[in-house]
């Protein structure tokens, strides 16, 4: 009963560890990127109210830009600014991150949806075609969206992980735990996770759709 006891509570502390991001105070000025921003909000498919910066370019080609864990549209300023003026830039706060609603973030599987909506918004107002440039998360992000819409015509997934498993244990690895240790916490992290946000385990994994959006 101990030992239940003790990996059950080990497991629902690594799972919200990995749901449960601190919203970053990360503030920074878009004006000191060359980016002139209007605040635009829109829902994603599952109804979350999303935040986002956009950044009118000079042609209709578009670019949605994604933070990774932790961050906010804030910390995607210095990976769009490079891509302005020629492309249009959409900077949205995934749920449960920045400003946008949602107590938790499932770090790729239900932000897909986010992306998707992201997409559809920028179709509606005229822009095509549309890429999404991610990183960490924000690029597994990319992938698991544009391997099920149709509105996302390109990707760049900056230092994506393959297997949410496997970026856990490297997580716990580099936090002083030991490796016979690490494996099986992330394992049973990602197991509560997956029950706790009612999505099956894996889903969220970009390799096992990445050949979706090939070639």
């Amino acid at each position: 009963i101990a030992l239940i006891g003790l990996l059950a509570g080990v497991s629902f502390y690594g799972a919200s560890q990995v749901i449960g991001p601190r919203r970053s105070e990360h503030r920074d000025d878009p004006a000191g990127w060359g980016l002139t921003c209007e605040e635009v909000e829109f829902r994603a498919v599952d109804g979350v109210r999303l935040c986002a910066w956009l950044a009118r370019g000079s042609g209709t080609a578009a670019v949605i830009v994604l933070h990774g864990f932790g961050g906010n549209r804030h910390t995607s300023l210095g990976h769009g600014s490079f891509l302005f003026p020629e492309f249009t830039l959409l900077l949205p706060d995934l749920r449960g991150h920045g400003e946008s609603e949602g107590r938790h973030t499932s770090v790729g599987y239900h932000e897909r949806l986010d992306v998707i909506a992201a997409a559809e918004y920028l179709r509606a107002q005229g822009y095509g075609p549309i890429g999404v440039l991610g990183v960490s998360m924000g690029g597994a992000t990319a992938i698991l969206a544009a391997a099920e819409s149709a509105a996302i015509d390109a990707v760049v997934a900056d230092s994506s992980f393959a297997v949410l498993r496997d970026a856990v244990r490297e997580g716990a690895r580099r936090r002083g735990y030991p490796a016979r240790v690490s494996g099986p916490l992330a394992y049973l992290s990602c197991r509560t996770a997956a029950w706790r946000l009612r999505h099956r385990y894996g889903a969220g994994d970009p390799v096992s759709c990445i050949a979706a959006i090939a070639p």
